[in-house]
Order: C-alpha cells, then structure tokens, then sequence
C-alpha cells in the first residue's frame, strides 16, 4: 500500500487527508525502464547484422556420462576434461566443429571442459555428471 498524501486547496495544510493507493499484486516488471519496452536490436547508422556469439556449446547425449561438445569455429581441437579436484581426468582431439566427450568411466561430479586450437584460442564449459 501506498498513502499519498491529497490537499484540497494549494500547498498548505488546510483540509489535508491522506489516501492509500492499493498497488496491484503483481507488477508487470521489476523496473520502470523495463516496462517502456524498447527494442535495441541495431546500432544506429548502420545495417549490418550482429556478429554471431561465439561460445563452446556444450549438449548431453541420450547416453549417460556422453557429451557433444561443438566449437566455434573449424579447426584443430584438443578438449581437455579436469575433475573438480583440479586432476587431469581425459583428452580428446577434433578436427571440425564437433567433438563428443565420454566420461562414462568417470565418477559422479563437476567437470572442466577445456577446448583450444593450437593459436591459442580457448573456451571453457562446465558440466556435471550425474
């Protein structure tokens, strides 16, 4: 509830009284920017389209403890899969775009996925092995 302070005539205190303005139960947003709805979706001046994120993606499979790691770009792989101890658990190379990770052997817990190209790109995942 809001009380909003109403006075009948001009500032002074003469014939003041104050109302309480319900708000509703649920607001439609968390901010007042929010609800103005504005789209940002190009830069002004210009047409091109955004650049595409560029992200390891990473996707479990049907089969437990199986992973398909995709890249960003073509090129050569190495993965490497880090225990959350920090101990080095498995390495996979790749040539392309896509990679799948078996930790099948492995135990239950959260694993590093790291992946690199021999320039020194890198990307990093998390993922957990239930």
């Amino acid at each position: 509830m809001i009380d909003v302070p109403v006075h009948a005539h001009g500032l002074g205190r003469k014939n003041h009284r104050t109302v309480t303005n319900p708000e509703p139960p649920q607001q439609p947003h968390d901010s007042f920017i929010a609800s103005f709805d504005l789209q940002y979706q190009n830069t002004l001046g210009t047409n091109s389209p955004a650049a595409p994120v560029r992200n390891l993606v990473v996707n479990p499979l049907p089969a437990e403890g199986q992973w398909a790691v995709h890249f960003p770009e073509l090129g050569d792989w190495t993965v490497i899969a880090y225990y959350a101890a920090g101990q080095k658990v498995g390495a996979w190379h790749a040539s392309g775009t896509a990679l799948v990770v078996d930790l099948t052997a492995r135990p239950q817990g959260l694993y590093l996925l790291v992946a690199s190209t021999p320039p020194g790109t890198r990307y990093s995942a998390k993922i957990v092995r239930p």
